[in-house]
């Protein structure tokens, strides 16, 4: 056999070998790996039916306490409580707190509301009530931002000036006010109302009873006008009204020298 022969017969013996499969696993190892597949599948079972079982605990844990802060001086913390008991039942993660919320919010005197789950069993609601600047008409008052609301007219309250205007002026009214009363600051006079009519013309009554028609344009000019003829002309006489719509004077309406005494009688009586 020559030498040629030989390295092609042990070249084929490598070759089939090499292509021969390998050897498969034995039955232990096998079943080793099925028991392992088997453990695992049953600690994820386990761990998701131990999830569901608490999930559904959680939610069936009943709420305990509503703890209510901020509320007090016109929203009673009963009304409150008579409003969120029947919307608890269902148990503290089931609670609809937005639902809450809105239904709060629609209350009068009810400006915000912040509503919070507090673990284990307490519902936390703290109240933000409306702060009232004026009198809107007589049907309610308008808030620190101007929105109306609805309110009861009690004494606590007179000393708010009142607002009066079209439907949809509340905002500019207040901001007509604010200009209004910070002009009179330095005077000894108190705004008690102002309105608009319809055709814009606004208007302004004193403490005193004195009526200021300021008209629809240039407020600003014309109140401080006004505060003008106060200090250096009108101080302390009885004036029934000022019509400051003029482009640079005013015509001034005194009070009847009759009316007149006849007003300080009535304030010395009161």
């Amino acid at each position: 056999m020559t030498s040629t022969e030989i390295r092609r017969r042990s070249g084929a013996k490598r070759k089939s070998r090499a292509s021969q499969p390998p050897p498969p696993a034995s039955l232990w190892v096998r079943v080793k790996r099925r028991l392992l597949q088997s453990l695992v599948l049953s600690g994820v079972v386990l761990v998701l039916l131990g999830a569901g079982r608490g999930g559904l605990i959680l939610l069936n844990l009943p709420v305990e306490r509503i703890a209510i802060s901020g509320a007090g001086r016109n929203v009673s913390t009963e009304t409150v409580e008579s409003l969120v008991a029947p919307r608890i039942r269902q148990g503290f993660l089931a609670v609809n707190l937005s639902d809450i919320q809105t239904q709060l919010e629609a209350l009068p005197w009810v400006y915000k509301v912040n509503i919070r789950r507090r673990w284990p069993n307490t519902i936390a609601i703290a109240i933000d009530e409306q702060r009232p600047i004026a009198r809107w008409g007589s049907e309610g008052f308008l808030n620190h931002e101007g929105h109306f609301f609805v309110g009861e007219m009690s004494a606590q309250w007179q000393h708010l000036p009142r607002l009066e205007g079209p439907e949809g002026s509340q905002d500019a009214l207040v901001a007509q006010y604010r200009m209004v009363q910070s002009l009179f600051d330095h005077l000894d006079v108190v705004l008690v109302h102002l309105a608009q009519n319809a055709i814009g013309q606004l208007s302004v009554t004193l403490d005193s009873g004195t009526v200021l028609m300021l008209g629809s344009g240039s407020i600003v000019e014309r109140t401080q006008r006004f505060a003008h003829l106060h200090q250096h002309y009108l101080h302390g006489k009885r004036v029934a009204r000022i019509d400051l719509r003029y482009e640079h004077g005013a015509a001034v309406q005194l009070l009847d020298p009759q009316v007149a005494r006849h007003l300080s009688t009535l304030e010395g009586i009161r």
